[in-house]
């Protein structure tokens, strides 16, 4: 709906609804944090809080009056940071915490995986144990993706410096594939010569102690690598999209 007003034969076109964004905008000036409804609609406070709660559903709370719960909202910001929902394949819905804001955004979340302990054959309980999983993912324009080499490759292809940081990343996983297969080899050796060294011979009694290869413990060492160098794989992605966005 729309007003038209002429004047000296020229007309001029007032949207209403335009006025009203327009005032609305500088309506929300000194607060600072905000939460965006499903239904599209953003609601701005001063104080935004999470609410965790031990019995229930966690919620974040707007200054202090107004509760919103997370399955009703798409995105939120507070005082750590900007916060987006997305659905992710095999997990359902999941919060990211925003890292890096550009043309190229990055986020990451971190889920726990708990595995329940279990009755051995002996009748003793094993206790169980919990992992975390962190979850890295970037932003370009109206996709989100996973934020590893073969995607960021495709997505910067025409940017020769994050490319240079890219390679970077390309030999790493080459040389995790090499360590890779190479302790695994030295692993499969140590199992077989801890058995040779092991093997009884002869009448009793016999040596109770236990002998292992030192092919089996540098295997092991070697298999622990790669994830040392998947730590610092992570930061050169990371620089490669810190490099695009300072050109862009």
């Amino acid at each position: 709906m729309f007003s038209i007003i002429s004047t000296k034969g020229k007309s001029i076109i007032i949207l209403p609804a335009l006025l009203f964004f327009f005032f609305g905008v500088h309506g929300q000036e000194g607060k600072p944090f905000y939460v965006g409804l499903n239904s599209g609609e953003t609601v701005y406070g001063n104080k935004l809080e999470f609410v965790d709660k031990l019995i229930g559903k966690d919620y974040l709370l707007l200054d202090d009056s107004m509760k919103y719960l997370l399955s009703d909202l798409k995105f939120y910001q507070r005082e750590t940071g900007y916060y987006l929902k997305k659905n992710i394949s095999m997990r359902g819905d999941v919060w990211f915490k925003r890292n890096i804001e550009g043309k190229i955004s990055t986020y990451s979340a971190t889920e726990w995986s708990y595995s329940p302990g279990m009755m051995g054959p002996n009748g003793m309980y094993t206790g169980g144990y919990s992992r975390a999983i962190k979850m890295s993912y970037y932003e370009k324009g109206y996709q989100f993706k996973e934020m590893n080499y073969d995607n960021l490759k495709r997505d910067l292809k025409n940017h020769e410096a994050s490319m240079f940081q890219l390679d970077k990343v390309r030999k790493m996983k080459n040389t995790n594939i090499g360590i890779y297969a190479g302790s695994a080899a030295l692993i499969l050796a140590g199992i077989a010569h801890t058995a040779s060294l092991n093997k009884q011979e002869g009448p009793p009694p016999y040596d109770a102690e236990i002998k292992f290869s030192p092919f089996l413990i540098i295997g092991a060492i070697g298999i622990a690598i790669p994830s040392l160098i998947n730590m610092s794989k992570e930061e050169k992605l990371l620089q490669a999209i810190k490099i695009y966005n300072k050109d862009n």
